[in-house]
């Protein structure tokens, strides 16, 4: 996938990206009912890629309903076409895939705060060719969680044979790995990003990861109740461009005052 560089970071590559987000809409799925099509989106895309058995008829798991989990459906022009689900790590709750496969990293890196694992992701395999830049569109939920929640990492449990996008888009580094995913018919490794130093360069080099302070309260709340969730947030990239980036300088002065 070919990421142009122009002045400012707005080669092709990223004005693409930021042409998907303009048709883009990213909604909390709360209800059963809402996580059941999200399981059936995975398994759509998981099939596809040969990751899981055909005796297989959802994908659901308990940390979907963990207390720490947000799980998102991506649409566009209002069609459900990618999910992703995000844990926030702390001391207090744990509940993660990484945690689960790698708790010793994961621990240590809790000591300089909370951590940040997108996972789940998954892109209806009938809409990614029509645009291949969705997981750059989903994704993004992984750093606008970031800031929302002031972590300290992202840590991602990655396929082995992913692991290089998430090198190139992201800077992550390899902490352990490979090992057997426990239900995927693959290798999988634990990545890290250091948000605190990485965060300004990944927004320069990809502005289309940006975002508000405002869209991420309304995306991760917190909400008085499911009642209260937004049925759907626009992305706010080519605002928070516009103000020059919401660098994590910018960032904290926007939160006080």
């Amino acid at each position: 996938m070919e990421e142009g560089k122009g002045q400012g970071g707005r080669g092709t590559f990223a004005r693409t990206v930021m042409e998907l987000l303009d048709r883009t809409e990213y909604r909390r799925c709360v209800t059963a009912e809402d996580k059941e099509a999200v399981g059936r989106l995975r398994l759509k895309a998981y099939r596809a890629d040969s990751m899981v058995s055909r005796l297989i008829h959802s994908v659901h798991d308990p940390l979907d309903d963990a207390p720490n989990a947000h799980v998102f459906a991506v649409l566009v022009g209002g069609v459900p076409v990618g999910t992703l689900r995000i844990n926030v790590i702390t001391r207090e709750c744990t509940d993660s895939f990484s945690m689960e496969e790698c708790p010793g990293p994961v621990s240590e890196f809790l000591e300089f705060g909370p951590a940040i694992e997108p996972a789940r992701f998954a892109a209806d395999p009938d809409h990614l060719g029509v645009f291949p830049h969705l997981p750059y569109v989903t994704l993004r939920l992984a750093g606008l969680a970031a800031m929302h929640f002031n972590a300290a990492s992202v840590v991602i449990l990655a396929r082995e044979d992913h692991a290089p996008f998430y090198r190139r888009v992201y800077g992550a580094k390899l902490v352990a790995g490979p090992f057997q995913y426990k239900e995927m018919k693959a290798k999988g490794v634990l990545m890290r990003v250091p948000v605190a130093e990485s965060w300004d360069g990944i927004i320069r080099r990809h502005p289309f990861f940006d975002g508000t302070n405002t869209e991420g309260r309304l995306l991760f709340g917190p909400f008085a109740s499911p009642g209260h969730v937004p049925l759907s947030v626009t992305p706010t990239a080519r605002l928070a461009e516009a103000k020059g980036g919401m660098t994590a300088t910018k960032r904290l002065a926007a939160a006080a005052s």
